[in-house]
């Protein structure tokens, strides 16, 4: 509503109780200040200074043949403390032809190459990027990098429980 003396915006609404509800203007103006002071305070992150998201990309192959695996979970950890945890920053399996892509906030991570494969412990060995076979001994793939790996036959022990007399003791589970 506008009043005879200049173009002031004003709530047009009066309840019974007698005040006035604010005007559109006073209500951005109020939501601009808290606005501000979250973004002061650190309670709202604005969206340019959000991390922007990189990749890391790569392929497993076997080392006795070259050939493609797939089925072979990576998995992403923004520290070795995250992995302790079971913290992965990503995970994905690898596709038929051994490729993979994980979409991650720019940075550094261990990236672990697992089978579990009919949740077994797999045919091959855990590895992680640069060929460690541990986590202590990996290093960290930057996003935008190529996180290949050549997996090796894992060791598995195997056999038969006898007793004394050579009889074949039977399993349980």
């Amino acid at each position: 509503m506008r009043s005879q003396r200049g173009s002031r915006l004003e709530s047009v609404f009066v309840p019974r109780h007698g005040r006035r509800l604010p005007s559109a203007l006073s209500l951005l103006a109020i939501s601009a200040c808290i606005l501000l002071g979250a973004l002061l305070l650190g309670v709202v992150v604005p969206p340019a200074a959000q991390a922007a998201d990189g990749t890391i990309t790569g392929t497993v192959t076997r080392a006795s043949d070259g050939h493609t695996v797939g089925g072979i979970d990576v998995n992403a950890y923004a520290s070795k403390d995250d992995y302790y945890m079971g913290n992965q920053a990503a995970s994905t399996p690898t596709d038929g032809v051994g490729a993979y892509e994980l979409t991650l906030p720019d940075g550094s991570y261990y990236v672990e190459f697992r089978d579990n494969r009919d949740n077994t412990n797999g045919v091959y060995a855990t590895q992680y990027f640069s060929g460690a076979s541990t986590i202590e001994d990996a290093v960290t793939a930057d996003t935008s990098t190529t996180a290949s790996a050549v997996l090796t036959l894992a060791g598995h022990i195997t056999g038969t429980v006898t007793n004394v007399g050579g009889s074949i003791l039977p399993t349980s589970g």
